[in-house]
């Protein structure tokens, strides 16, 4: 379950960062197979997300089953894929930058710090072995060797809130649908798909 804390950071700088990117991106100004390209990163994080979201049973067990059998923080891989898609068919290279230097820079070495020290704290051995057969972002190629593998459950998501997420995001795309109709026809774009190469 999310905490009051983590729902409060979200609040506070989320919501004035989705409304800084609302305002300034402008999905008409790239070409179809950015859009197309930007959808499907999209997607597939939303549904890394999901997945991962459905094996997670914070500080409860050590999750080891699905995504996590291949690669140790799907959801960040998730969430990466996700701001790649969004920024991407957004149109705004500024943005895009500053998200993966913050992702890169501060966000996943703080939570890779913090989780790891916490995970290794309360799992002892056993998140040791897994850290070190297991990388955080890149997948491996073999599936992690676990006796029992975690099982997937849809109420897990539900109780990890990932469906908050996803109706969250599908909004943004909606966001991202009208803009590209509503604006894409009121501005004519000669030349204008260049800006973005």
């Amino acid at each position: 379950m999310m905490t009051l804390r983590e729902s409060s950071w979200r609040h506070l700088v989320l919501l004035p960062l989705a409304t800084v990117w609302f305002l300034f991106c402008h999905p008409y100004t790239v070409p179809h197979w950015v859009l197309a390209s930007g959808a499907a990163l999209f997607v597939v994080g939303e549904g890394l997300r999901i997945w991962a979201t459905g094996y997670l049973h914070k500080d409860e067990i050590l999750t080891i089953g699905g995504p996590y059998l291949y690669v140790r923080n799907p959801m960040y891989v998730g969430t990466l894929l996700i701001g790649v898609g969004l920024l991407a068919a957004g149109g705004d290279r500024i943005l895009l930058g500053a998200f993966l230097a913050i992702f890169f820079l501060y966000y996943m070495p703080r939570k890779e710090r913090r989780e790891g020290t916490r995970l290794l704290r309360k799992f002892g051995a056993d998140y040791a072995r897994y850290v070190v057969s297991v990388g955080a972002l890149v997948p491996n190629m073999r599936r992690y060797d676990v006796a029992e593998p975690a099982r997937f459950s849809l109420r897990q998501v539900f109780r990890n809130n990932e469906h908050q997420a996803a109706l969250s995001l599908l909004a943004a795309v909606g966001i991202l649908a009208l803009k590209l109709a509503w604006l894409g026809s009121w501005v004519a774009l000669p030349g204008s798909v260049g800006r973005y190469l």
